[in-house]
């Protein structure tokens, strides 16, 4: 078993299976027991590592979760979208997203305390796929990496696809 080495006070859940970032700067493998594994360099075969601690959920890197955009028709408001944070912010940060053809309900998605989830709803003003970007803002923003852009498709209005007939009555 491998235990991965951190200096985060606060251990939640253990991460199985990966390597600690010391053994992926060395090259070599460092087992449960504070020992470094065969094929380690020679200056490292005789040394004890002290203190070994399991790397948690807590020391990795604090994420946006973002919900799959829906297709819109044009001036139509989407239902409420959730977006999620892996963890609370220590004190607050928000997410903007922006697009052109679109507006945001409300345009700043904000986290504080201990909040994990925030809500918002997109209206399409203009039909046609739409980039949406966002950045990151706030007291803890450094914590929080950018989400990637993703797409929303605005029709033009709404129909079946399918023609209605008229049936006459003589």
């Amino acid at each position: 078993s491998i235990t991965f080495l951190s200096t985060a006070e606060d251990e939640e859940e253990d991460v199985d299976g990966g390597f600690s970032p010391i053994m992926n700067i060395l090259g070599f493998l460092v087992p449960s027991s504070g020992k470094p594994a065969d094929g380690a360099p020679d200056s490292m075969q005789h040394a004890e590592l002290t203190k070994p601690r399991k790397l948690s959920v807590s020391t990795l890197a604090r994420v946006f979760h973002l919900p799959k955009l829906p297709d819109l028709f044009c001036g139509s408001e989407s239902e409420l979208l959730v977006v999620k944070v892996s963890r609370a912010p220590p004190t607050d940060v928000s997410l903007i997203p922006t697009g052109s053809g679109l507006t945001f309900v409300p345009p700043v998605i904000s986290f504080t305390g201990d909040d994990m989830q925030s809500s918002f709803s997109i209206v399409g003003n203009i039909s046609g796929v739409h980039d949406v970007m966002f950045r990151v803002s706030g007291t803890d923003r450094r914590l929080y990496p950018c989400p990637e852009p993703v797409s929303v498709q605005i029709f033009d209005e709404w129909s079946t696809g399918v023609v209605d007939k008229v049936v006459s009555s003589t």
